[in-house]
Formats: structure tokens, C-alpha cells, sequence
């Protein structure tokens, strides 16, 4: 086995560095918003080939901007948001005042500046600051809606932010409540108001997986939580009990990592607002399937990791890539590594289960993912997760290797 420092003190300082990295390579503060990958170490160019506000005008290459680097900013922004609550409630720094609202505010723009209050942008074009994807994601929408929510119970936000994520998750809310509808065959709709042809299926446990089955109930629940408008929970009643016990159900063959995380953050809301009864007890269940699952996606990246770079290659300018069908959509193929964002979400998963036990050898793999590469430089957002596994180990107090040295970063 490769010797991996796993010291108290290195994960805290890789942490640091992957929190530093975010910022520096993937972060733009026109757009408050973290991108999907770089194409250059050089600071000034390292997001100069994400797409210009023309090219996004024509949705090119595809509606969803897959490929490009303007693909997952709200997924990104989401989680970010995630690891910053857990690290306040940690170290209690002051500067993660600062953090969370410079992703809070991307975020908010994403879902209030489209020209359609609630519809979820991917990403917003740094060019001009506002041209954006026409197809979102539930993806999308699970992600914002998890982080604005985390956001909203933690000390981080004030009442004018607080109010704020109200507006936000009302808007969504009702987005959803007019795009999810039998006529629409159960999708979001896009920015033209036509139903998405792609990855936004909210219903019909006929066409959706059981991974995906609570992302409807868990956008109504978080609105009805922030805001106390009894509307909201009698929409997420609509779907709940049925989308936990689908949610239950998971298919007997490995998934992606990203997969059980959404499914996870859709029942921690739910975990939390259904805090009794058997909603609860269907919450508990499926969370701990997950978990089990994750098991596998741990192991899966700790062995890919023994043949990964030192350091992150850096990604191709879209328009170089080729071109691959998927349903229609043009999309650039481009080299992407879900080692180090498995990791993390593996992890996760498995921690955000409270009936599961997260072993001392899960626990070790996430150390030494974390331990055994140089994190000063990465070309993609994978490490947010690894970050943010690092830090939910760290609230949750079961690293006792890590107890002497908190806030010391």
C-alpha cells in the first residue's frame, strides 16, 4: 500500500488548499458563480474559452451548455454552500460570512435574473453577465435548492439574506408547480417555456429512477420550511409518501456517485421538515440504501486514485473537441475524472445517513483520498466534494484524530 500522510494536520491543510484552489482557479467574481473546469494554470486565461454571450444566444453547442465549463454552476454553488455551512459550525470564522454570500449571491442570480423568477439557470455567461442555457437540470434545481436551504438554518445568514432564500425557494416552488404538470408529462420547463426533452423529469415513477423520486416533494417541503406557507406543504403532500417508498427501492447495481448524493440532499430536507412518523421512517431507509451503496464508489475511486496525475491535466477549449450525439444535443467530448468527486460524495452519502455507521475503513479512504495528492493546483470541481466530506467528518465529531486541531486553518 502507497504511504499517504494522514495527519491531523496535512487533511487540514490539503482542505485549505483545495479551499483556496476553488477560489482561485474556479471561482468568477463577475458572475459570483464556480465553473466546471479550466482550461489553462495561467490565472488571467484560465476561463477564457468558456462560451461568449453569443454563442449561448445560438445554445451552442447544445441547450444544456454540456461540454463547455457552463454546465453545473448551481450544482457547484450548492454544494460550496453545503461545505461552507458545516465548516462555520466547525471553526466559527468570520470570513465564511463573506463566503457564503458571494456563492449566495450566483446562486440568486442563477434563479432570479433569467427573465422567468424560479426557472434555475445552469450558469450564467461571464462575458455579459447574464446570457444563459435555455435547459436546466433536476440536478440543478436539487443542488441550489439543498444549499439556499443549509444556508437558511445556519448562523451564516442574516434577515435580509434569509429573506432573500425565501424568495428564492418560493419562485421555485412555483416554477415547478406550474412547469410539473401532467400536460408537460411531468418536466420542467425550459426558458422558452417548452417541456425539457432532457434530465428534467420530476414525476411519473414509470420514467424516473428512485433515486429521483423525492426531488419533487423535497423543492415544495424546503419552500414550505423557509417560508411557512401552507400551500407549499400540501403540494409536497401530493407526492411524498409515494416518493419515499420508490425512493426505497434503489435498482441492485452500482450507480454514480453524484446519483446517491442528490438523492441524499432531497431527503435531508425531508429528513428534517417530516422530523416523526413514518415519512421519517422511509427517509431513514432510503438514506441508509444509499450509504450502503456509496460503500462501493469509495473503494472504486481508492483504487483509480493509484494511477491518477499528481496534478490535474488541465481541460480542452470545447470548440476543439468532438462532437457526440446525445438525444440531439451536440455535446464536446472532453476527459473528465469523477475519481476525486467520488471520493467525496461517497463519503457524504454515507454520513448524511443516520442509521449508518461509518466505518473506520470508510473513514480512512476519505483520509487518504484527501492525503495523497497535491491539491494547490486542480482543473475541475471535483475536489469541492472532498473538501466538503472533509468538513461534514469534522461536524459530525467522528474524527477523533482531528478534535485538537480545529480552527486552526
Amino acid at each position: 500500500m502507497i504511504n499517504v500522510n494522514t495527519s491531523a494536520e496535512h487533511l487540514q491543510s490539503q482542505a485549505q488548499d483545495i479551499w483556496d484552489g476553488i477560489w482561485k482557479w474556479l471561482y468568477c467574481p463577475r458572475t459570483s458563480l464556480i465553473y466546471d473546469f479550466i482550461t489553462s494554470y495561467d490565472e488571467e486565461h484560465r476561463l477564457e474559452t468558456l462560451p461568449t454571450a453569443d454563442e449561448v444566444r445560438r445554445q451552442e453547442p447544445n441547450p444544456c451548455g454540456w461540454g463547455t465549463g457552463m454546465e453545473d454552476s448551481a450544482i457547484n454553488g450548492g454544494a460550496m454552500l453545503s461545505a461552507i455551512c458545516d465548516r462555520y459550525m466547525v471553526t466559527g470564522e468570520s470570513e465564511m460570512k463573506v463566503a457564503s454570500q458571494k456563492i449566495f449571491d450566483g446562486l440568486y442570480a442563477c434563479t432570479m435574473f433569467s427573465g422567468e423568477p424560479g426557472f434555475v439557470a445552469r450558469s450564467i455567461c461571464p462575458e455579459d453577465g447574464q446570457s444563459v442555457y435555455k435547459n436546466s437540470s433536476r440536478d440543478q434545481y436539487t443542488h441550489l435548492v439543498h444549499g439556499l436551504w443549509r444556508l437558511w438554518h445556519s448562523p451564516l445568514a442574516d434577515l435580509r439574506t434569509k429573506a432573500r432564500i425565501q424568495e428564492c425557494l418560493a419562485a421555485v416552488a412555483h416554477f415547478t408547480e406550474r412547469s410539473v404538470t401532467p400536460a408537460n408529462d411531468y418536466k420542467l420547463l425550459m426558458l422558452d417555456g417548452k417541456p425539457a426533452p432532457l434530465v428534467c423529469q420530476m414525476w411519473n415513477l414509470e420514467e424516473i429512477a428512485p433515486h429521483e423520486a423525492c426531488r419533487l416533494p423535497m423543492i415544495y417541503a424546503a419552500a414550505y420550511d423557509v417560508t411557512g406557507d401552507g400551500h407549499f406543504l400540501e403540494e409536497c403532500m401530493k407526492y411524498l409518501r409515494e416518493g419515499l417508498e420508490y425512493s426505497c427501492r434503489l435498482w441492485h447495481w452500482p450507480y454514480l456517485c453524484y446519483a446517491l448524493l442528490q438523492m441524499s440532499c432531497s431527503l435531508e430536507v425531508l429528513l428534517a421538515v417530516f422530523p416523526d412518523g413514518e415519512d421519517n421512517s422511509l427517509c431513514r431507509k432510503a438514506l441508509c440504501d444509499a450509504a450502503e451503496r456509496a460503500q462501493y464508489n469509495a473503494m472504486k475511486s481508492a483504487r483509480e486514485f493509484l494511477t491518477a496525475p499528481e496534478v490535474e491535466p488541465v481541460y480542452m477549449d470545447w470548440r476543439m473537441c468532438k462532437l457526440v450525439d446525445n438525444y440531439g444535443y451536440k455535446i464536446p467530448r472532453q476527459a473528465f475524472s469523477e475519481t476525486t468527486r467520488e471520493a467525496g460524495e461517497a463519503a457524504l452519502v454515507q454520513m448524511m445517513a443516520p442509521d449508518f455507521h461509518f466505518t473506520d475503513f470508510q473513514k480512512m479512504l476519505l483520509k487518504r483520498a484527501l492525503g495523497c495528492r497535491n491539491y494547490e493546483k486542480f482543473s475541475s470541481y471535483g475536489p469541492i466534494y472532498l473538501m466538503s466530506a472533509y468538513w461534514r467528518m469534522r461536524r459530525l465529531d467522528i474524527d477523533t484524530n482531528a478534535k485538537n486541531s480545529v480552527g486552526q486553518s
